[in-house]
């Protein structure tokens, strides 16, 4: 105040002063990065260019505080595409930076409703590559998941994943949501392993019917000894 006050300063307004930042006078207000920035970032890091990884990580930053996810969701499946085989572990690297879960959760959507074989084949990829952040956003999305072609695809992409996501699929057997539970039995019965027939078993007493339904169905996949003593108890 006392600076305010005293008109010899030079603070005072219209002494030549320095506007605060963000007021709209001075200097000007950082620009809003557009979303095509992240893809040329990606070309320039796919090109070895020199500071763009880290620019890559920093735009994608931006966008997925802004929620403007379908630009990073492209990045990752582009770093993970041009992985080749074997895969590149930098690009891979790369991609599991600038993914979190929302993202994940946008290639989820992609997946569930994509109808190209070739496509298809290349979300499995990206699936297995990576790994649990992918196995969680399937689960979260079979909790509402109604449509038969698209849980068949959650399915496909989590049995794709085998021992990465097996631990995920054995939770969802014991979940409280019905929907959740039927998933989880239908992929331990395809899936199989140690442990599947005790879990499938365990839902022959679930209070839903179509748990129970699919719990049948699931133990005549598995096929054991074992699973025909229990379907016929």
């Amino acid at each position: 105040l006392s600076a305010l006050d005293d008109p010899g300063n030079g603070n005072a307004p219209g002494d030549g002063a320095t506007a605060p930042e963000g007021s709209g006078e001075g200097s000007p207000a950082p620009s809003t990065p557009d979303p095509d920035d992240l893809a040329r970032a990606v070309d320039a890091f796919l090109a070895g260019a020199s500071g763009a990884g880290a620019e890559v990580r920093a735009l994608a930053e931006d966008l997925r505080g802004r929620l403007v996810l379908d630009p990073v969701a492209d990045a990752v499946e582009r770093l993970v595409r041009e992985a080749g085989t074997p895969p590149d572990p930098t690009l891979l690297d790369m991609a599991s930076a600038i993914i979190d879960p929302a993202v994940a959760s946008r290639i989820v959507q992609r997946i569930g409703h994509e109808r190209d074989e070739d496509r298809k084949a290349q979300y499995l990829v990206l699936c297995r590559r990576l790994g649990e952040i992918m196995a969680k956003a399937f689960r979260g999305a079979l909790t509402g998941a109604t449509e038969p072609a698209v849980r068949r695809a959650y399915y496909d992409a989590l049995l794709a994943m085998g021992d990465t996501c097996r631990h995920i699929v054995e939770e969802m057997v014991e979940d409280e949501n019905t929907l959740l539970v039927r998933s989880g039995v239908a992929i331990l019965g395809e899936m199989g392993g140690d442990g599947a027939t005790p879990l499938v078993t365990s839902a022959l007493a679930h209070p839903d019917a179509r748990v129970r339904r699919e719990a049948l169905l699931a133990l005549a996949k598995l096929g054991d000894e074992e699973s025909g003593a229990l379907v016929l108890g």
